[in-house]
């Protein structure tokens, strides 16, 4: 995650802020990164550069599966 905050956070690239969440493994996952971003056009913008191609290429250097990635817009929150 370092590289994330390295690349996209306190920059034009448009991460407000990310979590690592730790699942109950019975769900079939152990870890989720929650990354939260300013617009969608600035989250494609970001995968698609040099920094995205780097970050999405280090992930096989921490785990053994391939990620799977959900996006979706927060129409509510507390």
């Amino acid at each position: 995650m370092q590289m994330v905050q390295k690349a996209w956070q306190n920059s034009s690239a448009g991460l407000q802020k990310w979590q690592i969440v730790k699942l109950d493994p019975s769900s079939g996952y152990v870890t989720k990164a929650v990354l939260t971003w300013d617009s969608k056009d600035k989250v494609d913008a970001a995968f698609a550069s040099e920094d995205g191609k780097k970050i999405l290429g280090d992930i096989p250097n921490y785990c053994n599966v391939k990620p799977e990635v959900h996006a979706g817009e927060v129409i509510g929150e507390h």
